[in-house]
């Protein structure tokens, strides 16, 4: 199995070629996604071989594949969408092949008939309020500086003041 190390946008993730000793594969091993937007990964099983593949939960439910639902796969092409993600949907998620009809992956000749995805979303913090900290302490620094440096310059004009006299 060829393994390749891709960047897309902030994250890493893994993208594997399918196997010619594996049921199936998945074009990432893991996903890394903001709260609120949409991740996908495609399952696809070895060519030639007839057979479903489905999308197993970390809740060890299988994934709808109503197209309504915020978590759904295309039966047919194998891709799992994540709309509108939150982090419950955070877990392994499991590409399996031919699951009703038996195949294991312990008794199949040491192919393997499913795919484990790593699946984790994260919350981007908001840094507005931080923002609005920090430049509410710098301001008061900055009055502070002012206020010392006008009580510098009047206490030197009344020195000078003393001093003609």
């Amino acid at each position: 199995m060829l393994v390749l190390l891709v960047q897309s946008s902030c994250s890493w993730y893994l993208v594997t070629t399918e196997s010619m000793d594996d049921w199936v594969s998945l074009d990432k091993t893991w996903l890394t996604i903001e709260e609120g937007t949409t991740g996908e990964v495609t399952c696809s099983r070895r060519r030639g071989q007839n057979g479903t593949l489905m999308w197993i939960d970390p809740l060890d439910q299988v994934v709808s594949v109503d197209n309504r639902s915020r978590v759904f796969y295309d039966g047919d092409s194998g891709l799992l969408l994540l709309t509108d993600a939150n982090v419950t949907d955070s877990g392994v998620y499991v590409c399996a092949f031919n699951l009703n009809t038996g195949c294991r992956d312990d008794d199949d000749g040491r192919r393997r008939c499913n795919a484990t995805l790593d699946c984790r979303v994260y919350v981007m913090p908001d840094y507005f309020v931080d923002g609005v900290v920090v430049l509410a302490i710098n301001g008061v620094f900055l009055a502070v500086f002012i206020a010392c440096f006008v009580r510098s310059l009047i206490s030197e004009k009344r020195r000078l003041r003393k001093s003609r006299l």
